[in-house]
C-alpha cells in the first residue's frame, strides 16, 4: 500500500482544464531565490513567466521575518520596479530615505537608484512586484488613467494649498 503524496510548491502544477495557460493556480511555480546580497528567505512566484507578451515582469515575492532582498540599483539592465504590499510590513531604504509600507501602500524603485527591501516585523512580507526595462504606452484613451491622473492632480493640489 502507497502512502499519500502532500503537494509541494516544488511540486508540476496539475493538469488543468485550460490548455491554452491563461490560469496558473497560486504556488504553481513558487520558488526559494536570492537576489542580490539578500538574506534569509525569499520565494518568489514569477507570473505567466514566458508566456505574457507584457514587457514587464509581475512576480509575487513572500519574506519571512528579518529578510531581505540586497541593494541592487538596476542600471545595467536599466530596469525599474514597482512594489506593492499585499501583507505584512515592509522597509526599503531608497536614495537616502527609510520608507515603511503596510499592505496597499507602494513605491516605485526608478532606473539606476539603489533599494533595499526587508521584511519588518514577525510575519511574513507578500509582495506583488513589478518591473522592466523604460518604455511608454499611451494610456490616455482609457478613462480609468484619466481618473487616476486627475485624482492624483487633485491631491498633489490640495497638499500645495495646505503648505501655502
Amino acid at each position: 500500500m502507497s502512502t499519500p503524496h502532500t503537494p509541494s510548491p516544488s511540486d508540476p502544477a496539475p493538469p488543468d482544464s485550460t490548455a491554452d495557460s491563461t490560469l496558473e493556480r497560486a504556488g504553481a511555480h513558487e520558488f526559494a531565490h536570492t537576489l542580490h546580497e539578500a538574506e534569509g528567505d525569499l520565494r518568489i512566484r514569477h507570473h505567466f513567466a514566458g508566456l505574457s507578451q507584457l514587457p514587464v515582469g509581475v512576480q509575487t515575492w513572500i519574506l519571512s521575518p528579518g529578510a531581505r532582498e540586497g541593494m541592487p540599483a538596476h542600471a545595467d539592465p536599466a530596469l525599474e520596479e514597482i512594489y506593492l504590499v499585499l501583507s505584512g510590513q515592509a522597509r526599503i531604504r531608497q536614495d537616502g530615505a527609510e520608507h515603511l509600507l503596510g499592505p496597499g501602500d507602494a513605491l516605485r524603485a526608478p532606473i539606476g537608484i539603489a533599494h533595499d527591501l526587508a521584511c519588518e516585523g514577525d510575519e511574513e512580507l507578500r509582495l506583488l512586484v513589478v518591473w522592466g526595462p523604460p518604455g511608454v504606452f499611451d494610456m490616455s484613451g482609457f478613462r480609468s488613467y484619466r481618473k487616476a491622473i486627475a485624482a492624483r492632480d487633485a491631491v498633489n493640489r490640495d497638499a500645495v494649498r495646505i503648505r501655502g
